[in-house]
């Protein structure tokens, strides 16, 4: 008896952590795919000379990262506070789950865009066009999201009437 309210009492947090692995998983390797890559040219005397156009690709990377995790973020934190029993718990839990999420998405990304591109073998001749991928972003990245998702879920919080949230925190206990 005791096994089964607990698995009860489980089970919301594990239905938000399997949703956001899944759905950063997914956005992982869409932006490993995706990935825009700093185009070189090797020039006679063997120096590489960026292509133009292609310069800002690790910046566009980023940008992207940066944007879609945080939409995840939004929905991640909507999706918890609209379906998942209300509360601090929940909230932080949401949180560290977005956090994980988006350090999944990176490692995939950053696995699948370094698969993608590597070097070719040998000395690149003069007038190759070599494709260079730099998968790096800062902590910011890794932090925006899970702060979106705190501070969505938190305004959710305040802005929801009292009776809808111990309804909900009520539905939780039983």
């Amino acid at each position: 008896m005791r096994l089964a309210s607990i698995a009860r009492k489980a089970q919301p947090v594990s239905a938000v952590f399997l949703f956001a692995m899944l759905a950063y998983g997914v956005v992982g390797v869409l932006w490993g795919l995706w990935h825009p890559t700093v185009d070189v040219e090797v020039t006679a005397n063997g120096a590489l000379d960026p292509v133009p156009g292609t310069e800002d690709a690790s910046f566009v990377g980023f940008a992207c990262f940066v944007i879609v995790t945080g939409l995840l973020a939004f929905g991640v934190a909507g999706w918890s506070f609209l379906t998942k029993p209300r509360g601090p718990a929940m909230m932080m839990w949401t949180t560290l789950v977005v956090f994980s999420g988006t350090w999944w998405a990176f490692a995939i990304g950053a696995r699948i865009t370094s698969w993608m591109n590597t070097l070719p073998e040998g000395h690149p001749a003069p007038g190759d066009v070599l494709h260079l991928a730099s998968a790096d972003i800062s902590l910011t990245a890794l932090l925006l999201p899970m702060t979106i998702a705190l501070v969505f879920y938190w305004c959710a919080s305040v802005m929801s009437d009292s009776e809808t949230f111990s309804d909900s925190a009520a539905s939780a206990e039983n």
